[in-house]
């Protein structure tokens, strides 16, 4: 297994709370969301999580915590924060509320806080390389490389309150994912440029 590392420092944008590298998560509460006693646990495991989702036991704005910082993406330079997944994006793979390619199934999506520890590559986002890295996960769904765009220093929301988090923002097949976007990112690498972080040959 060979890694890139890429320590270059954030910037700012959407869903990212702009934490340096070693800073303690920011904590903020919404006084109207943490009245009353209805405050979920959210030490459950990820899949006794999605069971609750699936139950109406998670909170309506509240996102679901995969788990933490994988040690992998934490050598690449993330912050050791929790990783999120909003539920929209939880309904997308269970339900295929959105099309197919992101209806990977609530089996797979189970196996998220493993398939995370064990990346066939990580690359920089084609679209918000400022921000985000792509996972290529090591499953398939429909012949697809299940992929997962991560905010780096995003945030998640829990009981009303809003916190740092690696907050992936999708899981979906893509069929593309190595003959385009790791080609792109090798190549880059390959001509200087910062477009990947991590590579399990």
């Amino acid at each position: 297994t060979d890694s890139v590392r890429h320590d270059g420092g954030s910037e700012s944008g959407n869903d990212r709370r702009g934490t340096g590298r070693g800073v303690k998560p920011k904590f903020s509460l919404s006084s109207a969301e943490t009245k009353g006693d209805n405050r979920y646990d959210y030490k459950k495991s990820f899949a006794e999580q999605l069971e609750d989702w699936k139950a109406g036991k998670i909170p309506k704005a509240d996102t679901l915590v995969v788990g933490p910082t994988p040690e992998v993406f934490r050598k690449i330079g993330f912050n050791a924060l929790p990783v999120t997944i909003n539920q929209t994006h939880v309904d997308y793979a269970i339900n295929g509320t959105k099309n197919a390619e992101h209806q990977i199934g609530e089996a797979m999506l189970r196996q998220l806080p493993q398939a995370m520890q064990h990346p066939v590559a990580i690359i920089a986002s084609e679209t918000q390389n400022d921000t985000s890295v792509v996972a290529l996960l090591p499953f398939t769904h429909q012949g697809n490389t299940v992929v997962l765009p991560v905010v780096v220093d995003g945030f998640g929301r829990q009981n009303g309150m809003r916190f740092d988090s690696n907050a992936a923002t999708s899981i979906y097949g893509r069929g593309n994912a190595v003959t385009k976007l790791l080609t792109n990112a090798i190549n880059g690498h390959n001509n200087g440029k910062t477009t990947l972080f991590y590579l399990d040959k």
